[in-house]
C-alpha cells in the first residue's frame, strides 16, 4: 500500500548522503518508513560541495529508493545545511527614541530589517538566532509593549559563503527535487539531542563529523556561538596512512583500535594488530600516538574557539559531544584534560522515540542530524495529485471486456514513466546525430564502491536498456560503471567483476562498444596494463576500450604518462584518457603533455569538465558560459585552441564521414 502522509529529510554529510521518509505520531514518537544512504566522500568535502553533476545524481538516486519504499512520489524535501564557512556573527542596532516610548512592534521589525543589511563580503545570512533586546540596563526577549528611551536589538546571524546554499540549490534543481525548507543542521542537531536544562544551563555541543568539527554554545535556551573546524575523524585517518597502509585500511584500524588517551602497562610485551592482509603487525602504541596527537589538536583547537565565544567559564551543564568521530575511544578524557570540565555527555541518539528496523537505526551519534531533520519538519512531502474529473459513461447493454490492468495506477505510472524516458533519450539521440556526436554513457552511482554488487546493479540497468543501446549502437559507446573500484588493493577482484560484466552484457546481446574504467578512481593505469586483455578475452565482440583518468597520480608527469600510453600501446589494448585536468586537489596534472602525446600516438582524450564544478574546484572549468564564448585561460584555451588541442586534433568519427551524405544508413551499415 502506498504512503500518503511523511516527512522527508536528506543531510549532505562529507562521508554520505542519507535520506530518510517518517511520520510522526501523537505521542511525539517516530516511525520511520524508509532509508537510504549513499558514499558521498568523492564530491563532498569538508561539508562543501565541489561537484555538483555527482552529487545531483546521488540525490536522484536516494530520492528514487526513498521512493520504492514509500511506494508513493516526493513532492518536497526537507535539508539540512551546513559546512565549513558556517558561522554565527554578531550583531548590534541600536536606535535612540525622543521621548520613552512603548515599544512597538512596527519598531522592532524595523530593528531586525537594519540587522539584515549588515554588510557581508561574500556571505549570505541564513538565518538569524533570537536574543535579547537592551532597554535600558534590562534585557528583554520580547520588548514590545515596554517603555524606554533607547533600544538596543542584539543579533547573531548565521553565516556562509553564498556558494554553500547556491550549489546545494543549484543541486536539488538539478535533481530535480523541490525543497520544502533548508534548516540549519547544527541548529537541529541541538534541537535534537540538548534537554532544556542543558540549554538553559550553559552548554557547548561538539558535533565531531568526518572532514568538520561543529561547535554550539547556548546559554539561557539561546544559541550565543556557532562555528565550523575543517579537522573531524578522517584527519586522524589521513595521518594513519602514514603507516604505509591504505586509507580503508586505516579507518577499521582506527575504529577498532583507535584510543585517544592511550596507555601501555609497563613491562609488557607491546599489544600488537594485524593488518587485513595478514602479512603485516603494527604495534598499537604506535597507532595511538598518531590518533593522540591530531586528536589533541582537534580538541585543542575546539576549546581554542570555546574560549573566544566568551562561554567557556559559563557552561554550567558542561560539554555534549556527538558525530561519528565521537565514538573514538577516551575522547570525553582527552575534553576533561584539556577544557578541565568534569561535564561531558556523549549524545549518541535523539531524545525522541524512534521505531524503525535495526538495521536502519545507528545509536552512534551518526544521525542525529538526519532525524533532528525529521522531527523539524511539519509539512506532508508525499506528491498528492487531484485526480481528474471522470466523464460519465452511460451504460452499455453488452458488457464490453475488462482490462483487468486498468486501475493498477503503479503499472499507469510505469507505463508513462517508460514513455517519457523513451521520448528523452530518442530526443537525445536526435541532437546528437545533428552535431555528429558519439554519446558515451555512464552510470555514476557506483563510483568508489568497490562492492561488486555495485558492478553488477550497472549491469543490470544495461540489459535493461538493451533495445534502446540496440538501435544505436553505431552512436553510444556505453562506460559500463564509471570510476567503479576506488581503491589501489586487489586488483585481481577488479578483475574477475569486469570479466563477468563484460560477459553478461555480451550474453545479453548488447554490441555497444564498452569502456572499462581502471581502479583506483579511474588512476590505477597498472589494472588495465597488467589485466587489460584477459577482460578483454571475456568479450566475444573484441570491442572493449579501457580508460585511465590523469590527475595528480595518473598523470602527475611527463614520465607518468608517457609510460601508460607505450605499454597500453605494446600490450595492443585501447586505451582512453577518460578524464582529466590542468591540475587537481592530488596535485598538478602534465596536461599539456597528455594532450600532445595523445595525439602522437593516435590515442583519444576526454577533459573534465565543460562547466558546473562547484567553487573549490571551478579551475576545473574549461568554459565561464554553456555556450563556450568565455574559455577559461588556465585550462579552457589551451585545451580547446590549443597547439594539441580539440579545434585542431579532434576528428569527425566515421560513422558520420563514411555515410555523411546517407543519414538513412543503418546501424549495422555504420558499424562496420
Amino acid at each position: 500500500m502506498a504512503t500518503t502522509d511523511f516527512i522527508a529529510a536528506i543531510e549532505l554529510g562529507s562521508s554520505k548522503i542519507a535520506g530518510i521518509a517518517g511520520k510522526k505520531n501523537s505521542d511525539g514518537s517516530i516511525q520511520v518508513l524508509a532509508y537510504a544512504r549513499e558514499d558521498s566522500s568523492s564530491f563532498i568535502r569538508k561539508g562543501v560541495i565541489y561537484n555538483l553533476d555527482k552529487t545531483a545524481q546521488s540525490l536522484t538516486s536516494i530520492i528514487n529508493k526513498l521512493e520504492g519504499a514509500l511506494n508513493n512520489s516526493i513532492a518536497k524535501i526537507y535539508v539540512g545545511i551546513g559546512g565549513q564557512s558556517l558561522r554565527t556573527v554578531r550583531n548590534v542596532v541600536s536606535r535612540d527614541l525622543e521621548e520613552e516610548t512603548i515599544i512597538s512592534q512596527e519598531l522592532v521589525d524595523s530593528i531586525c530589517d537594519e540587522n539584515l543589511e549588515i554588510p557581508l563580503i561574500d556571505m549570505d545570512i541564513l538565518d538569524v538566532a533570537p536574543q535579547e533586546y537592551k532597554i535600558g540596563n534590562n534585557l528583554q526577549a520580547d520588548p514590545v509593549g515596554v517603555a524606554g528611551s533607547h533600544i538596543e536589538g542584539r543579533f547573531l546571524n548565521i553565516v556562509a559563503r553564498a556558494s554553500l546554499k547556491k550549489n546545494l540549490e543549484r543541486c536539488f534543481e538539478q535533481a530535480k527535487i523541490e525543497i520544502a525548507d533548508l534548516l540549519i543542521s547544527p541548529l537541529v542537531t541541538a534541537d535534537a539531542v540538548l534537554t532544556e536544562s542543558e540549554r538553559r544551563s550553559g552548554c557547548a555541543l561538539i558535533d565531531f563529523g568526518a572532514d568538520t568539527s561543529t561547535i554550539s554554545i547556548y546559554k539561557n535556551n539561546i544559541l550565543r556561538f556557532l562555528t565550523v573546524l575543517p579537522l573531524g575523524g578522517n584527519s586522524i585517518t589521513h595521518d594513519l596512512v602514514s603507516l604505509q597502509m591504505e586509507e580503508e585500511e586505516a579507518e577499521r584500524l582506527k575504529i577498532r583500535y583507535g584510543n585517544a588517551f592511550y596507555e601501555e602497562e609497563e613491562g609488557e610485551e607491546p599489544a600488537t594488530c594485524q593488518l587485513e592482509d595478514g602479512n603485516r603487525t603494527i604495534e598499537l602504541g604506535k597507532l595511538n600516538n598518531i590518533i593522540e596527537a591530531r586528536t589533541e589538536e582537534i580538541i585543542a583547537n575546539v576549546w581554542n574557539q570555546i574560549q573566544l565565544s566568551g562561554y567557556d567559564d559559563k557552561l554550567l551543564a558542561g560539554l555534549i559531544i556527538t558525530g561519528g568521530a565521537a565514538n573514538l575511544k577516551d575522547l570525553d578524557e582527552v575534553l576533561r584534560k584539556r577544557s578541565k570540565i568534569e561535564k561531558v555527555r556523549n549524545a549518541r541518539f535523539v531524545r525522541n522515540t524512534i521505531h524503525a528496523d535495526e538495521d536502519v537505526v545507528k545509536k552512534d551519534g551518526t544521525q542525529n542530524t538526519l532525524f533532528g531533520l525529521l522531527i523539524a519538519g511539519n509539512e506532508n512531502c508525499c506528491l498528492l495529485e487531484t485526480p481528474a474529473p471522470q466523464p460519465h459513461i452511460q451504460p452499455q447493454p453488452q458488457p464490453e471486456p475488462v482490462n483487468m490492468f486498468e486501475e493498477d495506477e503503479s503499472l499507469k505510472e510505469q507505463e508513462a514513466a517508460a514513455r517519457a524516458a523513451k521520448k528523452k533519450k530518442e530526443e537525445e539521440k536526435r541532437k546528437c546525430k545533428k552535431k555528429n556526436l558519439i554519446a558515451v554513457l555512464e552510470i555514476h552511482d557506483g563510483a568508489g564502491k568497490d562492492e561488486v554488487s555495485y558492478l553488477e546493479h550497472a549491469v543490470d540497468y544495461w540489459i535493461e536498456m538493451k533495445d534502446l543501446l540496440s538501435e544505436n549502437k553505431a552512436y553510444a559507446i556505453v562506460n559500463i560503471a564509471n570510476e567503479w573500484y576506488g581503491t589501489y588493493n586487489d586488483l585481481e577482484t577488479w578483475r574477475d567483476a569486469y570479466i563477468n560484466a563484460v560477459k553478461k552484457l555480451r550474453d545479453a546481446g548488447i554490441e555497444n562498444t564498452l569502456i572499462v574504467d581502471s581502479a583506483g578512481w579511474g588512476q590505477c593505469a597498472d589494472s588495465v596494463l597488467k589485466y587489460g586483455n584477459e577482460i578483454l578475452k571475456a568479450d566475444k565482440d573484441a570491442n572493449t576500450m579501457f580508460a585511465v583518468h590523469m590527475y595528480g597520480t595518473a598523470g602527475k608527469n611527463e614520465e607518468t604518462v608517457k609510460n601508460t600510453i607505450d605499454t597500453a600501446i605494446k600490450n595492443n589494448i585501447c586505451l582512453l584518457i577518460g578524464e582529466f585536468g590542468w591540475k587537481h586537489s592530488d596535485g598538478n596534472v602534465a596536461y599539456d603533455t597528455i594532450m600532445q602525446y595523445s595525439t602522437e600516438k593516435n590515442i583519444g582524450y576526454l577533459a573534465w569538465s565543460w562547466k558546473g564544478n562547484s567553487d573549490d574546484v571551478s579551475y576545473l572549468d574549461i568554459s565561464r558560459d554553456w555556450a563556450g564564448v568565455d574559455l577559461t585561460t588556465e585550462w579552457g584555451k589551451p585545451l580547446v585552441e590549443g597547439e594539441y588541442g580539440i579545434k585542431k586534433t579532434s576528428k569527425t568519427c566515421s560513422v558520420y564521414t563514411k555515410y555523411a551524405s546517407d543519414d538513412t544508413s543503418s546501424d549495422d551499415e555504420a558499424a562496420e
